[in-house]
């Protein structure tokens, strides 16, 4: 189902209707703060054109993440949330819009009982009781495992060169006990 064409109101419905499905149940209070906060922080980028109907944001939501992680210098970690966020709820209001007798948001599907014992069953792991240090380390071909560190440091453009310095210092102290 598409949504009407007017914008403002088509997101102040979208929020309206998850503080509503909040309220009966269908989502956690968190789940709804969040949602919320990600749809205002999307649409606070928008321009009036481009608020034209939650049918254009959803198709171009790729773009329009993508534009306000680097309009508000967004931390990586935030970007896929808010895109998941605001994915979420535009599908889960327009299949409610669809069908609200047999709505079912996607946080609530439900998983058989049975599927999540079993899945806690394998999960289960052995501990040993030898300490880590009196472990022998073996590998394939006795060649010893690699381990890859990407490391991100922001630094401001007028940092001095001692302070940067001293980070690489603390680093490589640290990372070589």
């Amino acid at each position: 189902m598409e949504p009407q064409k007017n914008t403002s109101q088509n997101i102040a419905q979208l929020i309206n209707w998850l503080n509503s499905m909040g309220e009966k149940g269908y989502y956690k209070k968190s789940t709804v703060s969040a949602k919320i906060a990600s749809i205002k922080n999307i649409t606070d980028i928008l321009n009036e054109k481009e608020q034209t109907d939650l049918l254009f944001l959803y198709q171009n939501i790729d773009s329009i993440v993508n534009r306000w992680a680097t309009k508000t210098n967004a931390a990586p970690a935030s970007i896929g949330p808010t895109k998941s966020h605001l994915k979420s709820s535009i599908e889960d209001y327009l299949e409610y819009q669809e069908n609200p007798a047999n709505f079912m948001p996607k946080t609530k599907r439900k998983i058989p009982i049975e599927n999540k014992i079993n899945k806690k069953k394998n999960k289960t792991r052995k501990i040993t009781e030898e300490p880590c240090s009196k472990m022998e380390i073996t590998s394939h071909k006795g060649f010893l495992p690699t381990i890859h560190i990407d490391i991100q440091i922001h630094i401001a453009a007028d940092a001095p060169d001692s302070q940067i310095e001293k980070i690489f210092e603390c680093i490589a102290k640290y990372l070589n006990r």
